[in-house]
């Protein structure tokens, strides 16, 4: 059973119809989107490997794309995963496209711009 992290704890506690900003600073990456399904996830290792862990992760469906690097996969009607792992994005049906790496957001706003969650805090 996964322990629920603080950025999960915040984000599961927003009304489902709730628009959030999600932002990646680093890779210049920020988002608009509502939660669409929240759930326990793992690192798709073996559950014997050593670097295996479960975590809570949610979708997010984006209506919004406010600034991106030149090679984000995605687009407004997506759905992305938010968690503490990183994640590996492709797009369905592109042929010879580099996978994209995503790190777990450093900031969660919602629309008015309060904060939910900073990776700035403990995890």
């Amino acid at each position: 059973m996964p322990v629920m992290d603080e950025m999960m704890r915040r984000v599961f506690r927003e009304p489902g119809d709730t628009l959030l900003r999600v932002e990646w600073k680093d890779l210049g990456l920020m988002l608009e989107g509502v939660i669409d399904t929240c759930y326990e996830s793992c690192n798709c290792l073996e559950e014997d490997d050593p670097d295996y862990k479960e975590y809570y992760a949610c979708t997010l469906r984006i209506t919004r794309i406010l600034q991106c690097p030149a090679d984000f996969p995605k687009q407004a009607g997506d759905l992305i995963e938010i968690s503490i792992d990183r994640q590996c994005l492709t797009s369905a049906g592109k042929e010879n496209e580099l996978p994209f790496f995503l790190e777990p957001p450093t900031a969660i706003r919602r629309e008015d711009g309060t904060l939910v969650w900073s990776g700035e805090e403990t995890i």
